[in-house]
């Protein structure tokens, strides 16, 4: 995936820290946290005083690809979820076998199967765009939307960690970050 994270922490008194992660270093949302949170602990360790940070949080981690389509987001988890690509992205080779010693079959079944998971991914799709942030604004006042209030503080900062974990709790959607955006999918 070409792009970057943006991973934002801020502190209970207004204090604001942003780190970009290169695509290269971090695949995943997990990934980018990871590496953004070991960039700021560094940071903190330079500031000193340990116990003056005690009340950061991480409010918000964003990808932005290079590329933003709805449509190839759509094929590119299809592909993804029919076994053409591993899942950090990058085409599998039909030249290798599968870690049983067989060789991958791509036959007609396998189109259609791929076909199948592409027609449910654009069915069932909630929004597309560039972040999961812009999606959840650009739905707000439509039946997918959500309320954002409770995670609005009273700066009107919204805690983005925590309305994304509720989203992940209900795990009635998924969240798909491609090359060509994220896609916010409901699961059927």
């Amino acid at each position: 995936m070409n792009g970057t994270w943006l991973v934002e922490f801020r502190h209970t008194r207004g204090a604001i820290w942003d780190y970009v992660i290169p695509s290269g270093e971090a695949t995943t949302v997990e990934a980018a946290r990871a590496a953004a949170t070991a960039r700021h602990d560094e940071t903190l360790r330079r500031y000193g005083h340990p116990n003056a940070w005690r009340n950061i949080t991480l409010t918000n981690v964003q990808f932005r690809p290079e590329i933003c389509c709805r449509e190839r987001a759509a094929a590119w988890i299809a592909l993804r979820e029919a076994g053409a690509l591993y899942p950090g992205g990058g085409w599998r080779s039909l030249s290798t076998s599968d870690s049983t010693g067989q060789w991958e079959v791509r036959d007609a079944a396998w189109r259609m199967e791929l076909r199948h998971l592409h027609l449910k991914l654009r069915a069932t799709t909630i929004g597309h765009g560039r972040t999961i942030q812009g999606i959840l604004h650009g739905l707000a006042g439509t039946p997918q939307g959500w309320d954002l209030a409770p995670y609005t503080n009273g700066d009107g900062h919204i805690n983005w960690g925590a309305l994304l974990g509720d989203i992940r709790k209900a795990a009635t959607t998924e969240i798909w970050h491609t090359p060509y955006g994220v896609l916010w999918t409901e699961i059927s």
